[in-house]
């Protein structure tokens, strides 16, 4: 009966807790003296009595102490809530209940108050106590052994395991001030949260007695929790090898080595410290964190785990770390509830520690308990706001409950937390966050409007570790929707994959396509923060669903599986679109269908298999300045067979390998009706071949360094067939038609690619980057060998104030498989862009951002001159390389104006100019297109949904050479898009309705994209177009 309704607890030494009699009631404990931590989770009230009050509590964390000599007793809420009062209660007393007790009514205290009566008789009152104060005595202080130690020290240790932490202070202060009085002054100091004062003990400790192991050991977990974990590493190098006959010594470097990624190191020093003593309890922890950051999901493996940490349970129960491992553990089984429960018994015996408080809220978050998750990660970040866990877990919270403004400022402090991640004691590389870390967090900013705000912190991420799958994951985010910025958010998107470890989380396999047309809010993919995504690495399935239909015949359909089990994730995706088009001729169709296996067989390394079929087929569809400028014959078809192979190989923290081998089958057809008088013309192109491409790419970063280096290789050839028809119709039979003319072509390419990056960032906030780039093709267009520098300044100048500027050069690939390995972008400034197959060009761009709380401003200038689109006839009769060079100035704003609304605004001018060359260049294609556009928008998510609405002018003029019959034109209008979003029950989804140029407005505009090998989607609806999508995720 008892244990029906007992909490998980923590009794104070020499307490008196009196337990309810068999056959009595099931709810009442009676505490005497001492003092009693718990969390109560069972369904139904528990009473607590003491001799002065009694509290009532349901579902809550609480504190309670008594000291019957000086008739005091305490009663703190951590989270949840509790009706104290002096006389036991008549009828419901709890949180709901309304009773009086006796002849006083109950005092409710909710998270984070306290009550206290001051003696018999006495009323109960509200205490200005500060929570912490009252679970002082249960923190858990890191052990400091030293077995031919000073025998006084030695017993102030002892009192600070058993959480006489009052009484080892008050011994300390008694004792001479030698090494070992400062190592354990820095101890104390800093589980209480006062981290200078710790480390002014621990230096002293360290030149009183340079080899000493609880200065040795002081100092380490000071400059842990400076997150110097190279320099907390070679002290206990050091320490070990002065002292290797030290159990705990050798635990403690494992520990270490665990968290800088060493995890074969940590398992080696663990077992020497099992071998040099009876067996360690915190080298049985380290050996646990090993295997669980080895076992991925393999059940054999993660039984071990969990009897790792059981051995170290039963050897220091005391330990909160073990109980967070067995938690962990069992989540990873499958068995949440089990492991939820580990992880509370771990914050009941270190109820300040942060990082346990944000796993427990993780957990809560997993079982769909968010106000007991909000309650932890409140306190998490109230006993630690320095830790960005707690920051980054309530975003996630913040954004499950449909609070983005919230969401991005608690983002915004984790990012900021970021540096002091190992915050009092090292994370042992817990489950690493594989779930979190790919979330798409970055959504949260595009939702907000804020994507120049997040690019540049993007920017910065990359450059401090391009290893980083969430940073790779955030940018691809970032640049969906991006216009001719395809190439770079399809090569974000290849990198995280590779780098991301085995998680639940599917790639929409339109994201990974390039030229797919397909109008902003008008396909059934979205990237809407309301998607589902589980928090924890564990076994299971995922189904994702979307469908769409709307104006124009417009009907798609997206469904994707997902699969992870163990070791393995297997995954498919299907993909179809159909659309009319808003005029003739503009009709398109998608069909896509994607393949993915991923499979960990060892520590650190990672192999994947991706298979991808594309069918599309679609008409003339970019938009047009003239309405009559269009091709009424005009049909493309797209084909591409796509095979993948991937390999990441991670033998350290610091070292990353990665490679993608890809075969593509590709097919192009094109035909088109012209006149050309007096005959019609019917040209038929077919373009049909494969390609091979290789990527390798190395990163390398020592443990507490600055700097980090980015080297890669890659390989791409390409052998293609053209075949080209032209058939001559006579508009009359006494006028005969010359006969048809047909061109083959057999061409094939081949590119060596190499470069290397340096990345660093100094002391006064400057990020920089100093690259170059080898290309060497033969049998391209234009054969020769282009030496590619790069270099890149982010300069954090203080008060919110960054700058930025970049100057480089570079060449796109012949593979039009687009999607590369080497890095995307320089200081925020996109490398790649949507350009002609082969062409070069030469870059460069300024920047200056402002961000200050919720606003966030800044203008930048980018120039890209010589940008050279190689071009060969099909008889290879003549050869040429057009230029043309855009201008882009852009200036943005973005500020929350509420709670709940966002606003946001850029203004932008694009300006285009090209060469025109006789014979080679398309007269239907304009030379100058000056554009700019003026986007007004407001976001606003609340419960239950969201909500956008954007105004955006547009004024553009473009240019025709003088021989093409459309004339040259000006253009000016405003263009008003709605888009509204209705949450599902349980997270399962949500409704959307996109509302495209909701007035209706007519006008014309010219598509600013140069590169006509790829049909375009249109930029802007030219009529009112409505879109109703379902988007369901089901777990």
């Amino acid at each position: 009966a008892v244990q029906a309704c007992m909490p998980a607890g923590r009794l104070r030494q020499n307490t008196t807790l009196t337990l309810p009699p068999a056959g009595g009631p099931p709810s009442l404990l009676e505490l005497l003296r001492g003092a009693l931590h718990f969390i109560k989770r069972t369904p139904g009230e528990l009473e607590i009595r003491t001799p002065f009050v009694n509290a009532y509590v349901e579902g809550t964390e609480l504190a309670v102490s008594v000291d019957p000599e000086r008739g005091l007793a305490d009663v703190t809420v951590l989270e949840g809530c509790a009706r104290v009062a002096r006389e036991p209660a008549r009828g419901a007393a709890g949180c709901r209940g309304d009773a009086t007790t006796g002849d006083e009514p109950g005092l409710l205290l909710a998270g984070l108050e306290s009550a206290r009566v001051d003696g018999p008789g006495q009323r109960t009152r509200r205490l200005d106590l500060d929570p912490e104060d009252a679970i002082q005595w249960s923190l858990y202080y890191p052990p400091l052994p030293d077995p031919g130690g000073d025998p006084a020290f030695t017993a102030v240790d002892r009192l600070l395991a058993a959480g006489e932490a009052a009484a080892a202070r008050a011994r300390l202060q008694g004792l001479p001030r030698t090494a070992d009085y400062h190592a354990l002054a820095a101890v104390i100091a800093l589980t209480r949260g006062d981290l200078p004062r710790a480390e002014e003990h621990a230096a002293t400790a360290v030149a009183a007695d340079p080899g000493g192991i609880r200065a040795g050991l002081a100092h380490s977990y000071v400059q842990q929790a400076r997150h110097r974990l190279g320099a907390a590493l070679a002290t206990l190098e050091a320490l070990a090898e002065t002292h290797p006959g030290r159990s705990f010594v050798w635990a403690r470097l494992a520990e270490l080595r665990m968290s800088v990624g060493d995890r074969e190191g940590a398992l080696a020093a663990a077992g020497r410290a099992i071998d040099e003593g009876v067996g360690s309890a915190h080298a049985y922890t380290v050996q646990g964190f090993a295997t669980l950051a080895t076992a991925g999901l393999a059940a054999d493996d993660l039984r071990r785990a969990e009897d790792r940490f059981s051995i170290a349970i039963a050897r220091d129960p005391a330990d909160p770390l073990p109980r967070l491992g067995l938690g962990l553990a069992r989540v990873r089984q499958g068995r949440v509830a089990a492991g939820r429960e580990s992880i509370e018994v771990a914050a009941i015996l270190a109820p300040s520690d942060a990082i346990v408080r944000s796993y427990l809220g993780k957990a809560y978050l997993e079982e769909e308990r968010n106000g007991r998750a909000r309650d932890q990660l409140d306190l998490a970040i109230r006993f630690d706001p320095r830790d960005p866990t707690a920051w980054l877990y309530r975003a996630l919270l913040e954004l499950r409950d449909n609070r983005l403004v919230a969401a991005l400022e608690d983002l915004e402090r984790s990012r900021a937390a970021n540096d002091n991640r190992a915050v009092y004691r090292s994370r042992l590389l817990l489950d690493e966050d594989d779930a979190v870390r790919t979330t798409g967090t970055g959504r949260v900013y595009a939702a907000l409007g804020f994507t120049d705000r997040a690019l540049l912190q993007g920017a910065r991420a990359l450059i401090q570790d391009p290893a980083s799958p969430a940073a790779h994951r955030f940018m691809a985010d970032l640049q969906a929707g991006r216009r001719r910025h395809e190439v770079s958010r399809v090569s974000e998107l290849l990198q995280a994959q590779l780098l991301q470890p085995l998680n639940i989380h599917p790639t929409q396999p339109v994201l990974a396509e390039t030229g797919l047309l397909v109008l902003d809010g008008s396909g059934p993919t979205t990237l809407s923060p309301g998607e589902y995504h589980p928090l924890f690495t564990r076994d299971q399935t995922l189904v994702r669903s979307s469908g769409v239909v709307g104006s124009q015949g417009t009907v798609g359909d997206e469904l994707g599986v997902t699969t992870l089990h163990g070791r393995f994730v297997i995954g498919a995706d299907q993909f179809s679109y159909r659309t009319d088009g808003f005029r003739a001729n503009q009709d398109l169709e998608h069909d896509i269908v994607n393949g993915f296996i991923q499979v960990e067989p060892a520590p650190g390394i990672g192999l994947q298999l991706e298979a991808r079929r594309r069918r599309s087929e679609s008409g003339d569809t970019p938009q047009r300045i003239n309405p009559g400028d269009f091709r009424p014959g005009l049909r493309r078809q797209v084909e591409r067979d796509r095979t993948r192979l991937g390999l990441r190989y991670q033998p350290d923290a610091g070292r990353t390998l990665l490679a993608s081998a890809t075969r593509l089958r590709l097919l192009n057809a094109a035909t088109n009706r012209a006149q050309r008088r007096p005959f019609t013309l019917d040209v038929r192109q077919r373009q049909q071949g494969t390609g091979d491409q290789l990527d390798l790419r190395f990163l390398q970063a020592a443990a507490g360094s600055t700097m980090n280096l980015d080297v890669g290789l890659g390989y791409q050839y390409v052998d293609m067939d053209t075949v080209t028809r032209v058939d001559f119709t006579s508009p009359a039979p006494m006028m005969p038609a010359p006969a048809p003319v047909t061109a083959i072509a057999d061409s094939d390419a081949r590119l060596w690619s190499g470069y290397g990056y340096l990345n660093g960032t100094s002391g006064r906030g400057l990020h920089w980057t100093l690259g170059l780039g080898i290309d060497d093709s033969a049998g391209a267009p234009v054969d020769r060998t282009r030496f590619n520098p790069k270099l890149g300044l982010i300069w954090d100048a203080g008060g919110g104030i960054s700058l930025r500027a970049a100057a480089f050069k570079v060449q796109r690939r012949p593979m039009p498989d687009d999607r590369l390995l080497e890095r995307t972008q320089i200081a925020g400034f996109d490398q790649y862009f949507d350009d002609w197959l082969w062409s070069h060009s030469t870059n460069g761009g300024i920047g200056l951002d402002y961000q200050r709380g919720p606003l966030s401003a800044g203008l930048s200038l980018f120039r890209r001159e010589d940008v050279t689109s190689p071009f060969v006839t099909p008889d290879r009769s003549r050869r040429g390389e057009p230029e043309h060079t855009e201008q882009v100035a852009r200036a943005y704003i973005g500020t929350v104006l509420t709670d709940a609304l966002a606003f946001s605004a850029s203004l932008e001018r694009e300006d285009l100019e090209r060469d025109f060359e006789p014979g080679l260049s398309d007269p239907t294609v304009p030379l100058r297109i000056d554009t700019r556009t003026l986007p007004l928008r407001l976001q606003w998510a609340g419960p239950g949904g969201r909500a956008r609405v954007t105004a955006t002018g547009v004024s553009q003029a473009v240019r025709f050479h003088p021989s093409h019959t459309a004339p040259s034109a000006d253009s000016r209008f405003w263009v008003l898009d709605l888009r509204l979003e209705k949450d599902l029950p349980g997270r399962s989804g949500f409704l959307s309705l996109n509302a495209l140029n909701l007035l209706d407005r007519d006008f014309r505009f010219q598509d600013t994209d140069f590169n006509l090998i790829e049909a375009r989607e249109p930029r802007y609806a030219p009529e009112r177009a409505l879109f109703v999508g379902v988007h369901l995720f089901l777990p």
